[in-house]
């Protein structure tokens, strides 16, 4: 396969950008703006392209340091779908002014085209300019409302600890590049299994990668700017974050663990660890504080979108467990629950944007008899906050009962227990907020009333927030009903990974 043709979906996104500035150019105050569509278009043909470069088989290219396998595939498949759903919601809310959306558009689109380099990228200094680009489009979508100060600081708590994991990463690149006097993720596996580090170096590394890689995937111990930035930033962008950046992180963390750390066992879809240090301890204690710690912080959050990104920080510790299992059924349950939560963080911050634009606010104190006010939105709040935490029989059920087994089966009893218990206190965190906003469906409070609707009823917008909301539930009910048949395409993606 020709090297150009590897990287068309991401030469297809770049074109899209500059359609983008074409249009922001040309436009002279005309009643339509043709930006979405050209965003929307622009990642539909990414999408198309992507698929038909899958049909070809894999392969890798630019001198082995990109790579177009299973794990790229499905990784590009999210991070497209995850810019095309961002525009639409984006699209009904007022948190985006008319006058920035081609701004907008632009840094979600170049989010995408850098978080899809990251899952294709064969060599550890790729992947770290890559992740570098991410970072930046995410520091500047956080500050997106200037005037708002929760919006600046959400950049600056963006900025700051993303730098910090940043620095933290780069050390490690540079700590394998003076041991193996390589980058290129094949030759580090081919140098690693022949000849492993010392221990303290391996220690070491492993250590830099996992706190370097927390940021991104809201995991302990640098989680922390997770609840107040998400909350800052614009909702939309609070959905494009708490999503898009989780699974940048665990596109590279993959990838780099099965490339580095471990090595394919005896058994098909088994891999053993690699090197003189048992890494396994280390990420089942990360997994578990990070479970336990965002269960707790859900259940004291006052601030919906707080709660929900603890609620994130939770469910990450739960997929954690599909790295450390070291199995074909591990990860392919850790990549389903990824794709389930993908349209479950995006319904909830979809909601969430309706309810900020007719309240100005996400205080739960607020939210009394919003089911009376947007009962279609309310009804699918349930739903996406259901298939999130994993309540049966929702899809997000099924990815956390084949991680909680994998766990269990590979002899991690202590920590399966204690995802079982995060799992009852999100629960109990969820009821809090569907209560917030049923609880007195019967009255309808004047905080509620005396709103006016910022979208009137004769204009488009109430039936493009229709059509988004089941463009959002559809995917999630489809994954319930397919569950068996998506489960087995994400193990297959793992086991299809180049070498």
């Amino acid at each position: 396969m020709n090297e150009l043709t590897l990287v068309l979906p991401e030469a297809l996104l770049a074109v899209t950008l500059l359609g983008l500035l074409v249009s922001e150019i040309g436009y002279h105050g005309e009643r339509g703006r043709l930006n979405a569509g050209i965003a929307l278009v622009g990642i539909a043909a990414a999408w198309v392209q992507l698929w038909i470069l899958y049909s070809a088989g894999s392969a890798k290219g630019f001198g082995d340091t990109f790579y177009l396998d299973g794990p790229a595939f499905f990784f590009k498949n999210l991070f497209l779908m995850l810019g095309f759903y961002t525009v639409l919601i984006s699209f009904t809310s007022r948190e985006i002014p008319s006058s920035q959306r081609s701004e907008f558009y632009a840094l979600i689109i170049g989010a995408c085209l850098a978080m899809s380099v990251c899952a294709s990228a064969g060599d550890m200094l790729v992947a770290f300019l890559a992740l570098q680009a991410v970072h930046l489009c995410a520091f500047a979508l956080a500050g997106f409302s200037r005037r708002s100060p929760l919006s600046v600081e959400a950049s600056v708590k963006v900025l700051l600890p993303g730098a910090l994991a940043l620095m933290v990463l780069l050390i490690a690149t540079a700590i394998l590049f003076f041991q193996t006097q390589t980058l290129n993720l094949a030759e580090l596996h081919t140098i690693l299994a022949a000849k492993p580090l010392p221990k303290e170096t391996s220690l070491t590394l492993f250590l830099l990668v996992l706190m370097g890689i927390s940021f991104p995937i809201l995991s302990f111990p640098m989680f922390h700017w997770g609840p107040d930035a998400i909350q800052g930033a614009p909702t939309p962008v609070s959905a494009f974050l708490s999503a898009g950046l989780r699974i940048t992180g665990f596109a590279l963390f993959l990838r780099w663990v099965f490339f580095l750390f471990a090595q394919p066992a005896a058994q098909a879809g088994q891999w053993t660890v690699a090197g003189e240090i048992d890494w396994t301890e280390i990420l089942a204690v990360i997994s578990g504080v990070t479970m336990l710690t965002g269960s707790f912080l859900a259940l004291q959050q006052k601030n919906a979108k707080k709660l929900v990104a603890a609620l994130i920080a939770a469910e990450t510790g739960i997929l954690l467990m599909g790295v450390l299992v070291l199995n074909r059924l591990g990860v392919g349950a850790l990549l389903y629950s990824l794709f389930a939560q993908l349209f479950a963080i995006l319904g909830i911050f979809f909601v969430l944007s309706r309810i900020w634009d007719l309240l100005g606010d996400d205080h739960m104190n607020r939210f009394s008899g919003l089911l009376w006010r947007c009962r279609m939105e309310i009804l699918g709040l349930i739903f996406f906050l259901i298939c999130l935490v994993g309540i049966p029989p929702s899809p997000g059920f099924v990815g956390k009962f084949a991680l909680i087994g994998a766990a269990f089966h590979k002899g991690w009893p202590v920590l399966s227990g204690i995802a079982v218990i995060s799992t009852f206190l999100s629960i109990i965190a969820c009821f809090r907020l569907i209560y917030a906003c049923v609880g007195d469906f019967g009255r309808t409070p004047e905080s509620v009333m005396m709103q006016s609707d910022p979208f009137p009823e004769q204009s488009v917008f109430p039936r493009a927030r229709s059509l988004t909301l089941a463009a959002l539930m559809i995917p999630l009910i489809l994954m319930g009903i397919f569950s068996d048949w998506l489960l087995r395409w994400a193990t297959q993606s793992i086991t299809l990974i180049l070498w």
